[in-house]
């Protein structure tokens, strides 16, 4: 049975609501046009309790934090399943593990909201987000979700290393003097935990798991 433009936005906000108040989190849709025909709306503004922008905070509520270079995009899947809520399935290598302790001798997969256009091309969903790069390294920011998969969205949940050539910043010997590395290494080393509670599931691909 098919459902009415407005029915697919009820599921949609439903399951957004049920993934994003799990880190307490406030949510608005951005009805604006995109400026890409390509490109539909709206796209979902993100209002974290906590303040993105501070790392300390950032890497207090997720569970893990790791470099990791982006090997392809694997596809778009609707997550939670049926609901609607569309996220682009990333496969990547593990760098180095910052926060947590990911496999890193094998690819893992994450997941980052995002959709295909009708045209094929990949586009976030969540307002001012953006993207990575397939062969590009960054530093991710990812909270565990209850089957085990990785959740990285939101602006904030990817740092490029771009201090870093491509090369470089797939190598753990050259990212010890990175900028953007050894400020997430201090961000973890001061995070400030327990200001905002949520449920933490540890991810399939945890050395725990494996």
């Amino acid at each position: 049975m098919g459902f009415s433009d407005n029915q697919k936005i009820i599921i949609l906000l439903s399951a957004i609501i049920i993934v994003f108040l799990t880190i307490g989190t406030a949510i608005a849709f951005d009805t604006r046009s995109s400026e890409d025909d390509e490109i539909p709306g709206p796209k979902i503004i993100v209002c974290p309790a906590y303040d993105p922008y501070i790392l300390p905070e950032l890497t207090g509520s997720v569970d893990y934090v790791f470099v990791a270079k982006v090997n392809r995009v694997e596809g778009v899947v609707s997550s939670p399943p049926d609901s609607g809520y569309s996220q682009i399935v990333y496969s990547a290598q593990v760098v180095e593990n910052i926060k947590g302790e990911l496999i890193t001798d094998q690819p893992i997969h994450f997941q980052r909201a995002g959709d295909l256009s009708k045209g094929g091309k990949y586009y976030p969903i969540i307002f001012n987000d953006v993207l990575p790069e397939v062969g590009q390294t960054y530093i991710f920011y990812a909270y565990a979700q209850p089957d085990g998969s990785l959740s990285v969205s939101g602006e904030t949940s990817i740092t490029p290393l771009t201090s870093l050539n491509y090369l470089e910043a797939a190598m753990p010997s050259a990212l010890q003097n990175a900028p953007e590395f050894v400020e997430a290494v201090d961000a973890y080393q001061n995070q400030i935990e327990g200001r905002f509670e949520h449920e933490r599931f540890i991810s399939v691909y945890d050395v725990r798991n494996c």
